[in-house]
């Protein structure tokens, strides 16, 4: 599905929810929600559709939906410290023999592993896979000869760059605008005082 049909759909569907009341979906309400919700991908768009819908039987609002939106994009967010343990307890559990072997049918034999990453990897955050092949992979990571401090501050330092939010960029800029604004107005009355000394 391309992403203007996958929007059209989920329009569709919020045209959808609550029928016959008295609030009609009408080409203004359609134009409302995608202004209110342009800065929102269109796959988490759909879902957070979805979302709504399985939870309530009214018409969400555009605030609803982002809020949907954003319990679906941080719903497997963890924090560096968590994402760390989560990879040293599969290190320890699994090693780099971790990834499942098949069978020539395509079945899984549970008893055999072969090297690569295990399974469980796939349930963990898109920032954790991230920070492991910036450390050059699953193997790579399990057979470094740092000591575990060493290797927590790296990761940390690593996962915490994977993670940065777009309010977080947004945040730091307007903070720089700031200051770099009311400096010019603090630094020149301070500049008058010292030539008039």
């Amino acid at each position: 599905m391309t992403p203007q049909e996958k929007k059209a759909e989920a329009f569709a569907i919020l045209a959808e929810l609550s029928p016959g009341s008295a609030n009609h979906w009408t080409i203004a309400t359609t134009r409302l929600y995608e202004i209110t919700l342009r800065d929102i991908p269109v796959d988490i768009l759909y879902d957070a559709v979805l979302l709504c819908a399985q939870k309530d039987r009214f018409r969400p609002s555009p605030s609803d939906l982002r809020d949907a939106a954003h319990e679906i994009t941080h719903k497997a967010q963890m924090n560096a410290t968590e994402a760390h343990t989560a990879v040293v307890e599969l290190i320890c559990k699994y090693g780099s023999n971790a990834a499942p072997w098949l069978n020539d049918d395509g079945t899984v034999r549970p008893w055999m592993r072969r090297p690569g990453p295990p399974v469980e990897l796939d349930d963990l955050p898109n920032a954790v896979r991230k920070t492991i092949d910036s450390f050059g992979g699953w193997i790579a990571i399990c057979e470094l000869d740092t000591p575990s401090s060493v290797f927590r501050a790296q990761f940390l330092k690593a996962y915490e760059g994977f993670t940065v939010s777009r309010a977080d960029i947004d945040t730091r800029a307007a903070q720089r605008r700031f200051e770099s604004q009311h400096a010019k107005v603090i630094g020149e009355p301070v500049k008058k005082l010292e030539n008039k000394k």
